[in-house]
């Protein structure tokens, strides 16, 4: 465990300089590390994964292929000069929970979220058993289901399951001030003025918070997230209304967001 830890210092270089320690948690919430995706930045991850389907994943193994496909030495920039979504800063976010609570990311998650919300369809899948009874839609890779897949690697990265219902009571509630201690965290998460930008191939821009993001809508502002497997969780608080869908397709989100701006525009009309 010693040795992989001491990875950490050297998980970051821009050219031959080494950046990692001046990597700040608020860089990796922002997505402002450098740090490459250790799943989308190199093929051979799911090459093996479509290899070895039922391998059980860690933060221990997903680093050692982040390593052994040598993304560490190919750093985007140094830490907070730029913008750059990377699931790595979510393995690394959820090592640092716990390595501050000596317990199990899922059970925080459970502690801290998952109970207090009464959030009783949702889990971190392959960490947790499963909850409730509802029946789960397994997503797709192109034509293939991932069905027949061990996905924990996904782990710290958003590899939960979930239902509509609790997805629409979690993000309500997050943005209404109902999970944190002190309302000042959740301004600070949905500070959208620091500079953290993704600029869409048609030059829309879509602002980045720490873990979650603005998107502009025709005239409205809608705050939440979206997943790999074309999943949108969004807020518009001015008419408190949420909107969630998922088309289970991962190489595919242009058409969840395409459905997402449609039924924006329907809902507003």
């Amino acid at each position: 465990m010693m040795k992989q830890k001491k990875l950490l210092l050297e998980i970051l270089f821009c050219e031959t300089i080494n950046c990692s320690s001046q990597i700040t948690v608020k860089n990796l919430l922002q997505h402002k590390s450098g740090l490459r995706d250790c799943f989308a930045d190199d093929e051979r991850f799911f090459a093996d994964i479509k290899k070895y389907p039922n391998r059980d994943w860690n933060w221990n193994n997903i680093l050692e292929k982040y390593f052994k496909y040598n993304l560490h030495k190919k750093g985007l920039f140094k830490p907070g000069e730029s913008f750059y979504y990377s699931d790595t800063n979510y393995v690394l976010l959820a090592i640092i929970i716990e390595e501050i609570t000596s317990k199990k990311y899922s059970e925080v998650l459970e502690e801290r979220i998952l109970n207090p919300l009464s959030l009783n369809d949702t889990y971190l899948e392959f960490h947790q058993n499963k909850k409730g009874f509802i029946p789960i839609i397994f997503p797709y890779h192109g034509t293939n289901s991932l069905k027949n897949i061990n996905t924990s690697f996904d782990w710290g990265c958003g590899g939960i399951v979930s239902s509509t219902k609790d997805l629409n009571v979690f993000m309500r509630s997050l943005l209404t001030g109902q999970v944190f201690n002190d309302i000042k965290t959740l301004k600070q998460m949905i500070n959208f003025d620091d500079g953290s930008i993704i600029a869409s191939e048609k030059k829309k821009k879509i602002k980045y918070g720490m873990g979650i993001q603005q998107k502009k809508i025709g005239e409205h502002n809608f705050i939440g997230h979206n997943s790999a497997y074309g999943g949108m969780v969004f807020y518009h608080v001015e008419s408190d209304t949420s909107l969630v869908l998922n088309i289970n397709q991962v190489i595919a989100p242009h058409k969840a967001d395409w459905l997402l701006k449609k039924t924006v525009e329907a809902y507003f009309s």
